[in-house]
This record gives C-alpha cells, sequence and structure tokens, in this order.
C-alpha cells in the first residue's frame, strides 16, 4: 500500500481540523551552515576573544607553577568520586 503526497496532505489537514490547530504559515527560510558561520564570526571579533591578563591572574599562575608539584610517586589526590589515590608508578 502506497501513501501518496495527495492522502498524507488530506489526512493532515483532516486532523488539523479534530484538534482545532491553525494551519501552518509560510515559514521564513533557515540559512544555511555557511551564513550562520559568517554571522557568528561577526559577532565574535578575533579582538573581544581574549580578555586581557590581569596582575591577579599572573601572580596566581606563578604560585601555582611550583617546580615538584606535578603529581610524583607516593603522591595522593582525590579521584572524582572522593576516594584518595595513591600513584604508585
Amino acid at each position: 500500500m502506497m501513501i501518496d503526497k495527495a492522502e498524507l496532505e488530506a489526512s493532515q489537514e483532516h486532523w488539523r481540523r479534530v484538534f482545532g490547530k491553525p494551519a501552518p504559515t509560510a515559514t521564513e527560510r533557515q540559512p544555511t551552515q555557511e551564513e550562520r558561520i559568517a554571522a557568528w564570526a561577526a559577532r565574535h571579533n578575533p579582538e573581544q576573544r581574549s580578555a586581557p591578563i590581569s596582575e591577579t591572574v599572573m601572580r596566581i599562575r606563578r604560585m601555582l607553577d611550583v617546580p615538584g608539584s606535578e603529581f610524583a610517586v607516593g603522591a595522593e589526590r582525590y579521584a572524582a568520586d572522593g576516594t584518595r589515590w595513591r600513584r604508585t608508578a
């Protein structure tokens, strides 16, 4: 059994009347992927992408960059579930 386009449209119109739904209006054209990318690029100016680094941020980065602070053998860390893990190798 094949359902053609006319039967499909008739069925849609019938159930639209049954449920009291308004007829669909003509929708405006959706932008293509290239148009969306171009609009995104226009909104996101490259000069606005990176905020200037403040002195506070630089001070914190220097504090965190301490030699030997890596995850060394024997050091313990907390996993995502809260358990403690000791590095063995």
